[in-house]
């Protein structure tokens, strides 16, 4: 065995060990979209499909989405153990990208020493690790595979690999609409290339151009209730407005780069202006494209921040490992060639500090927001001690939490698609979990229909929750608090007089 094997091997097993070592420490997972698939994969066991039509989300809705990511999880979860399928796949799956970036760094450098420094940067990009670990996200599954076609587009020379790229796009375009990113990438592509007066081989224009559209039809396919619900406003997800312009809001430049790694920021930034302008290297192009198609993406806020920023930094960190070997060949032409291996030292270290530290303290930081199990308890007491068919009004945020754990309906959660009252359901919570009076917060949760107010500790620091008007009077009754989540139930009922 090879001893780059062997080292890419360790680094693929570091990746997956401190991924697997975080997720088990607590029993619970880090995001709230975790227990919307948790959900799907328990009813995948039990009945071969998932809730397309879910009668406890905003009390009752049609849902459209791709579920091959939960049904690879229920296959697992059926055949080995569900806590192995839910803790150790995503994990594994999102780990496999230090060896895809190996292999797209190999086939870019022809260098296997570079390709180990990169992907041992990408397995570290704390953006990524930190929203893929201990989760239930299809960004575990489609992350792997939008790089694994970017590896494959470099490798469009045997019948072989192209059948092998086509089976990747078609599963890929129907797991989730990020795909777009290698659409309008590779759209980008081919302008460069025009720009540039850079011959292109036949074949592959024609599978790029199949590509695009294929893409454009899976999605049409998939979503076309969504596009005839919402219309062009689709590439808002229908979020309220309040909580889109948190999603850009919430986060500085400088904090931006801390999350993608300073270290493949910078030099990877500059190394699209040398490929650009300096010299001429039709792979780093590809490479160039689908970097700018994230930030386009990202400046007309169409993709969610985090998840722009872990694709840039993969893109950058594949350009910063292109740099660096043309970096090395530069010292051997110089005075500093003596002191080669004391720089590529340094340079880990480097990524050490800026990396693979931060990476490692955003997650751990990360677990201290998971769902308590304080939490878990109080919604098992709501399933117990409330009838099957109450409406828990809650946060979005602790929308799925309630679908899945005390199954029972929610006002509201997370995913806002087919929904046609999103914005003013949102409002409705937003008052009610700000206003100090108990009259307004009667009216509110009476309108939804519900009995029960559910207030953890998320809902408490995220509104700045003064519990005065659930106390002042005794129309709400508290009816659990162990601490960290408090249940209350609605005893009073609004009287509307209407004028003779």
């Amino acid at each position: 065995m090879k001893k780059e094997t062997i080292i890419l091997a360790l680094v693929f097993l570091l990746v997956l060990g401190i991924r697997l070592f975080l997720s088990f420490q607590p029993q619970t997972f880090s995001s709230e979209e975790s227990y919307f698939h948790l959900r799907e994969i328990k009813k995948i066991i039990e009945t071969g499909l998932p809730f397309f039509h879910d009668e406890l989300s905003f009390g009752g809705r049609e849902r459209v989405f791709s579920p091959i990511f939960d049904y690879v999880i229920a296959f697992f979860a059926k055949t080995i153990s569900f806590n192995f399928a839910t803790k150790v796949i995503p994990n594994l799956l999102a780990s496999l990208v230090v060896l895809i970036i190996y292999s797209i760094i190999l086939k870019i450098t022809n260098d296997s020493k570079t390709a180990l420094f990169g992907a041992f940067a990408g397995g570290f990009i704390p953006v990524f690790m930190e929203q893929t670990t201990n989760v239930l996200s299809s960004l575990t599954i489609v992350t792997p595979l939008l790089l694994l076609l970017t590896r494959l587009l470099l490798s469009l020379n045997s019948t072989r690999s192209c059948y092998f790229f086509l089976a990747t796009l078609i599963i890929s375009s129907f797991i989730s609409p990020l795909i777009i990113i290698f659409a309008l990438g590779i759209l980008i592509y081919l302008l460069i290339l025009k720009l540039e007066r850079i011959k292109q081989e036949k074949k592959e224009s024609e599978i790029i151009f199949f590509s695009i559209f294929f893409i454009l039809w899976a999605q049409f396919i998939v979503y076309k209730r969504i596009f005839m619900f919402h219309g062009p406003s689709i590439v808002w997800q229908n979020i309220p407005t309040q909580i889109l312009s948190e999603y850009f809001s919430r986060i500085t430049i400088l904090q931006g780069i801390y999350e993608i790694g300073m270290i493949p920021f910078f030099l990877g930034i500059y190394a699209i202006y040398k490929y650009l302008f300096i010299e001429r290297k039709k792979e780093e192009y590809l490479i160039i494209s689908f970097s700018f198609a994230t930030g386009l993406l990202l400046a007309l806020k169409l993709i969610e921040l985090k998840t722009g920023l872990m694709f840039l930094g993969f893109f950058l960190t594949i350009l910063f490992a292109s740099w660096f070997k043309n970096f090395i060949l530069f010292l051997k032409k110089t005075k500093f060639e003596d002191f080669r291996s004391l720089i590529q030292i340094m340079f880990v270290l480097l990524l050490i500090a800026t990396s693979v530290y931060p990476a490692y303290h955003n997650t751990s930081k990360n677990m201290k927001f998971n769902v308590e199990e304080k939490e878990i308890e109080a919604l098992n007491w709501l399933k117990e001690n409330s009838a099957t068919d109450s409406t828990i009004f809650a946060s979005p945020e602790d929308g799925n939490l309630i679908n899945a754990v005390a199954e029972r309906k929610n006002v509201i959660d997370g995913d806002f698609l087919l929904v046609k009252d999103a914005k003013q359901r949102y409002e409705d919570i937003e008052k009610t979990f700000t206003t100090t009076s108990y009259t307004d917060a009667v009216e509110t949760v009476e309108k939804h229909k519900s009995k029960y107010i559910y207030l953890s500790k998320n809902t408490q620091k995220n509104f700045k929750t003064d519990d005065s008007a659930f106390t002042k009077e005794k129309c709400f009754l508290e009816i659990f608090d162990n601490g960290v989540a408090k249940i209350y139930e609605r005893v009073c009922r609004m009287r509307i007089y209407e004028s003779r």
